[in-house]
């Protein structure tokens, strides 16, 4: 966290297994960040894992990442997912990932 930007934060996690229906998706400040970040850990989730599959593009502008993130979650979760799932228990996953981090103040233009 200390060397996380203090900037505009957005995080999208359209695709993500588990994290689209959550409040994740409002996080907007660093604030909301570091609040995301102390709920996982005070759930006892290990936040590295390993990265295959790396990808870096950087500029002026900002930084991408596109990999592919392997990680051991606990199963609650999963439970809201419909599927049968053990929130007692836990699980391994891997799922693509892509972070872009921008380093620019200047605006971004609509894609």
């Amino acid at each position: 966290m200390a060397t996380m930007s203090r900037g505009p934060i957005r995080y999208s996690f359209d695709g993500h297994p588990f994290m689209v229906a959550s409040d994740l998706n409002r996080i907007e400040t660093y604030e909301d960040t570091r609040r995301m970040y102390q709920g996982v850990v005070d759930l006892g989730v290990k936040m590295a894992g390993p990265v295959d599959r790396e990808r870096i593009t950087f500029d002026d502008e900002g930084l991408i990442v596109a990999c592919v993130l392997t990680a051991i979650y606990p199963g609650v979760f999963l439970s809201e997912q419909g599927g049968p799932v053990d929130s007692r228990g836990f699980y391994l996953l891997r799922w693509p990932n892509v972070t872009m981090v921008q380093t620019s103040s200047r605006p971004r233009p609509a894609v």
